[in-house]
């Protein structure tokens, strides 16, 4: 284990540059990592609080249950990179009968800070957003998995050729927006989206399976071309969308509104 306090630069990016690993346990503390060259940086079950990662780049870096609380992450590059949960090591002298232990614990993420963030191509799986900032971050070509965000902001956030699957916009304790998110042409698959905002949300060509819809406001809403199946838009608002070529198979309206909608 190893702690580095915000005077580490210089010896942590030699840590680093040594060996792209931080182990589990490690801890990086209000250290300042701006702009620096991280890519391929694997990080283990270590905790970064505070950290400054503006502009680094992370590209193709791996996350394994890792812990995110406060870090800056502003215009950083993370394509391609793969957060995941932690693999948890089978303990010696552990009869070959007995089952191996399941997934440990995923990525969290909190109070951060990834506005203007490139995730594109990324792989994101069991991770926990919760307060964080993701105001234009990119999701192009992205795969989610058991993802959830809490009490964030995706104002713009692209989400263009995505993949999301079982995730959850949780908004029952505190609002979650998506405010012209661009999700042109994603597929979502098991998703809860109950009573967020996708107001003036891009969603052309998309295709929701399974979706939990119920109370989201979506007035000004361009679902143009998208497909839903089987899912449950009880409630929702779609004053002012743009509806034309929709098309639903199993999907229950009752009480939704599309007052001024367009449908050509």
């Amino acid at each position: 284990m190893a702690e580095y306090n915000p005077h580490a630069r210089d010896e942590l990016l030699l840590v680093l540059q040594k060996r792209p690993r931080l182990e589990r346990a490690d801890t990086i503390l209000g250290v300042d990592l701006s702009n620096a060259p991280l890519s391929g940086l694997e990080v283990g079950l270590a905790r970064l609080l505070g950290t400054n990662l503006i502009q680094a780049n992370l590209d193709r870096s791996r996350w394994e249950g890792a812990t995110l609380d406060g870090v800056k992450l502003r215009k950083a590059s993370l394509r391609g990179a793969t957060f995941d949960r932690a693999e948890l090591d089978v303990p010696d002298g552990t009869p070959s009968t007995e089952a191996a232990p399941g997934p440990g614990p995923g990525c969290r993420v909190r109070r951060t800070d990834l506005n203007e963030a490139d995730l594109s191509e990324a792989q994101l799986a069991g991770v926990t957003f919760e307060g964080c900032h993701l105001m234009n971050a990119r999701f192009e070509r992205a795969t989610l998995s058991d993802v959830t965000f809490r009490a964030s902001d995706l104002f713009r956030a692209d989400l263009r050729g995505a993949r999301l699957m079982h995730c959850r916009f949780d908004a029952a304790r505190a609002p979650v927006s998506m405010r012209r998110a661009r999700l042109c042409g994603a597929v979502l698959i098991d998703c809860r989206f109950m009573e967020v905002d996708l107001s003036e949300a891009d969603l052309t060509g998309a295709l929701l399976v399974s979706c939990d819809l119920r109370g989201v406001n979506a007035p000004q809403a361009v679902f143009a071309g998208a497909t839903l199946v089987g899912c449950n838009a009880e409630g929702i608002n779609l004053d002012q969308a743009q509806l034309g070529r929709l098309a639903h198979a199993g999907t229950r309206f009752f009480h939704a509104t599309s007052r001024g909608a367009r449908w050509e």
